[in-house]
């Protein structure tokens, strides 16, 4: 549990450095409990609405688990819906470390580096494109 809190706190201390004086307009995570926990932490100094989706849960390792494209699948739906309905605008997703290793690299082509504790996307009609 300590551990848990320690990486929430890593988490929203990292967004909220990277956001500081922009405007986000949602904040979406998966429905577990850490991932809501941090959205709720950056929400509360960003003011933006937390919206939570089984989507981004991790990869689902009980019985039967979950292949790689099952998890990259969901997660490239939800990234869709959240770009189509928020377009042009800043959204923070709060994922899993382990799926979002998966997602990210499929979505842009490229790996974020292993201590990456925030990865800023930005979509367009041609995709997915990892922000400078």
């Amino acid at each position: 549990m300590a551990q848990d809190v320690a990486a929430v706190a890593a988490v929203a201390a990292v967004a909220n450095e990277r956001l500081a004086g922009r405007r986000i307009a949602a904040i979406w995570c998966s429905d577990e409990a850490s991932a809501v926990r941090a959205a709720e932490t950056v929400a509360a100094r960003t003011g933006g609405q937390v919206t939570s989706r089984v989507g981004l849960r991790q990869a689902d390792a009980g019985p039967p688990t979950e292949s790689e494209e099952q998890v990259l699948e969901r997660h490239r739906e939800v990234f869709e819906e959240i770009a189509d309905q928020y377009r042009g605008e800043t959204v923070l997703v709060v994922g899993h470390a382990t799926a979002l290793r998966v997602v990210v690299p499929s979505l842009v082509g490229v790996s974020a580096t292993a201590g990456d504790f925030v990865v800023e996307l930005r979509g367009d009609a041609d995709g997915w494109t990892l922000a400078p």
